[in-house]
């Protein structure tokens, strides 16, 4: 479906500057706002007023006293990502075509990008994060084309696009690393209290995944020879799958007990089949929504004995999930360093039928995974180069 052409401010004749970085460590640090940048932008005279409306947000958010740093900042990021520098300054021309206010593009040197290429190849960036602008445009042209049963298999496709290409700008595609993100679509034609369940515990599972992999004294490998990674699937996908189908069997208690299957394909046709429940709207689109978000409360899981005792080669860190109901996508976070039942937070829900808001969804979605990536950089020390791969007798 073209994307309609709208009216936009006039582009500066002379194009900005890309960054030039002096080393490794400073292009690693470069893609996260910091709490200093954020507190000098809240002090600012044109945006007077922001720190209090931002204050009386976490109030209202009861599970924010227990937030760790890094989720403290995806809600900052999110309630601020109007008036923050998203995008970097020279990507300007390359969204002319969009309704898209100039603040997003108003990076620089003291406040660098969050959502940037890291190994410089801008097109390959810019491209990967218009897809997901695109997204919304889609997932409405399969709706209106009577094609509901594709929609998660559409949504997810993007979302996965889009991580391989932040592996990839981050270094880590040939590593075997331990994801920090999931991207799954959930049967949303279960009741209300399974959905919930089945999201706290795929969270839970992958926290668990990163004690395991940080925990000291614990040298068993977690990968295995059959963790062949494919177009579609990395070995760190393939890795999380394997640990969540073990955690499965074994968790008999866990909140996703045997009635609740695990999302497959066929579980995300039937949940298009019947019309997508509303999602609550947003009037502004530049802060979170403005009705108190709801965080599921901790159902008690089966954790791992181990975890109470063990030390950790370094902090277990925090993790996300984009979860995939019919035509939304919900943002949820979970800080790993903590026990089970740890809080599990929601931040924001994603319609993607909103088509007003498709440059919103998109950079939120992106925002996301730009934030996970940055964690995975900083730890490139504790990934090994995953095997090769053995192409097979090309004449076979």
């Amino acid at each position: 479906m073209p994307r309609k052409r709208a009216a936009v401010a006039t582009v500066p004749s002379t194009r900005a500057k890309k960054r030039q970085r002096t080393s490794v460590a400073e292009a690693k640090e470069d893609f996260l706002v910091s709490e200093k940048e954020l507190k000098d932008l809240l002090q600012e005279p044109e945006f007077g007023g922001l720190e209090a409306l931002l204050t009386e947000e976490k109030a209202r958010y009861k599970g924010a006293a227990h937030w760790a740093p890094e989720e403290e900042r995806l809600f900052e990021c999110l309630f601020l990502r109007q008036e923050l520098g998203m995008l970097p300054s020279y990507w300007l021309v390359d969204f002319r075509g969009l309704v898209v206010p100039d603040s997003l593009f108003t990076s620089s040197e003291k406040r660098p990008p969050i959502i940037a290429s890291m190994s410089g190849k801008e097109f390959h960036a810019s491209t990967a994060l218009m897809r997901l602008i695109d997204l919304t445009a889609e997932v409405r042209t399969l709706v209106q084309s009577n094609k509901r049963d594709k929609v998660p298999y559409t949504i997810k496709k993007t979302i996965q696009q889009y991580i391989t290409w932040a592996s990839k700008d981050g270094g880590y595609q040939h590593l075997d690393y331990v994801p920090n993100l999931i991207v799954a679509n959930i049967n949303a034609d279960e009741d209300a209290d399974k959905v919930v369940n089945e999201l706290q515990w795929r969270m839970y599972t992958l926290a668990r995944l990163q004690r395991a992999f940080l925990r000291v004294g614990d040298n068993k490998s977690l990968w295995t020879k059959e963790m062949r990674p494919s177009p579609r699937k990395t070995r760190g996908q393939c890795l999380v799958e394997d640990f969540m189908r073990e955690s499965r069997l074994k968790s008999d208690d866990s909140p996703a007990s045997s009635k609740t299957k695990t999302p497959s394909k066929a579980d995300a046709d039937a949940d298009s089949d019947n019309k997508p429940t509303s999602t609550t709207k947003t009037k502004d689109s530049t802060k979170a929504s403005k009705q108190t978000p709801k965080t599921p409360s901790p159902t008690r899981a089966r954790s791992d004995p181990q975890d109470t005792n063990d030390t950790y080669r370094r902090r277990p860190p925090v993790v996300y999930g984009l979860f995939i109901l019919r035509t939304s996508v919900m943002l949820l976070s979970i800080d790993s360093s903590k026990p089970e039942p740890a809080q599990v937070s929601y931040h924001v829900d994603i319609n993607l039928l909103e088509y007003q808001q498709s440059m919103w969804n998109g950079i939120t979605i992106a925002l996301a995974v730009c934030i996970a990536r940055h964690e995975l950089v900083q730890h490139l020390a504790d990934f090994k180069p995953a095997p090769a791969l053995d192409d097979g007798d090309p004449d076979a």
